[in-house]
């Protein structure tokens, strides 16, 4: 069975990002009493830093340590092992701090919502991509902002594009694919992959598809500190 042939839906104008604005506001708030905390931003971010980049690092990294235990959608794995694999897939292959950026924080906008866990299974498309594109803008550049918003996208493309692909997504990865939109029509799929920095988004689909191995090891969140750094606006 191949899913149906559709035209790419633009997102509504919606406050997709008040959830993060919320969130950080209350990290912001609370970091100082997580001196305790096993995942301790305050212990990873360097205290040399700029005063903004070291509570912006600190409050999204935060996230990552509260609800990054949260399973991945209906995956094996949990938020931030998926997130910490496709980082990890992205700096083995030798790309840039941007897409190695893109590849951590890819999926933070289902970290930011309240609409609880399994949201696919209840028929919910949560638009991810877009939810935390509001904060990350204002301190990243569009190398890292664009491909995350994209990254729905470029499934939707490579369903198009790649004989077989869609049958080598993961059941889970079907089932939100059919709440996104489905597949590009030929013409769409020729649209958005010459659209800026779209082949990175293809980049990361690809590792966002093999980011679900459990109980792999991979390097900490204080590894990718560096990459954050150099791809952060005040920087």
């Amino acid at each position: 069975m191949s899913p149906p042939d559709v035209a790419y839906r633009r997102p509504s104008n919606i406050l997709l990002g008040r959830g993060i604005w919320a969130l950080i506001a209350k990290t912001m708030s609370d970091v100082i009493l997580q001196m305790s905390h096993p995942c301790n931003p305050i212990a990873l971010v360097p205290r040399n830093l700029p005063i903004l980049m070291t509570n912006t690092l600190n409050a999204l990294l935060d996230l990552y340590c509260q609800r990054g235990q949260a399973q991945y959608g209906g995956e094996a794995v949990s938020q931030l092992e998926h997130a910490l694999q496709c980082a990890t897939l992205a700096e083995q292959s030798g790309q840039s701090a941007a897409v190695i950026v893109v590849c951590l924080f890819h999926d933070l906008g289902h970290l930011v919502h309240h609409l609880g866990e399994d949201v696919a299974v209840r028929g919910i498309d949560d638009r991810h991509e877009y939810r935390a594109i509001p904060f990350l803008e204002t301190h990243f550049p569009a190398a890292v902002t664009t491909p995350i918003r994209l990254h729905v996208a470029a499934k939707r493309y490579l369903c198009t594009v790649e004989k077989g692909y869609w049958g080598s997504l993961s059941p889970a990865s079907q089932r939100s694919l059919e709440l996104q939109g489905s597949i590009f029509s030929e013409s769409v799929a020729a649209a958005f992959i010459r659209q800026p920095y779209a082949e990175d988004a293809v980049k990361l689909r690809r590792w966002d598809d093999l980011a679900k191995v459990p109980e792999l090891e991979t390097p900490d969140l204080e590894h990718f500190l560096p990459f954050l750094q150099e791809t952060y606006l005040d920087a």
